[in-house]
């Protein structure tokens, strides 16, 4: 089994959104993108990106207008984590 690389696990993201419309995500990524993009049409059109600047994003994301970077981290799982930014600080608080 050969191992993707991270360039290609970023190139992979950006194809799996780029051109689609939120109702056509697979309910991972629709999760996601929900997240970043409260209250958007299922109707609306994404475009993403790798990030090409030395940036902590990795790629970025844009729906009407409104851009969102994210960074993508690989490991041995695929896995995506959505939880509210409060929900962290929460935890920090706790810690």
């Amino acid at each position: 089994m050969s191992e993707i690389n991270g360039l290609d696990n970023e190139f992979a993201f950006v194809l799996e959104l780029n051109n689609k419309t939120i109702k056509e995500l697979n309910p991972l990524c629709r999760d996601l993108i929900e997240a970043i993009f409260p209250n958007e049409n299922e109707n609306s059109i994404i475009k993403c990106w790798r990030n090409h600047l030395k940036q902590k994003s990795d790629i970025l994301i844009k729906i009407n207008n409104k851009i969102k970077g994210i960074s993508i981290k690989k490991g041995i799982k695929n896995s995506v984590h959505v939880e509210p930014i409060s929900q962290f600080i929460s935890f920090l608080r706790s810690i």
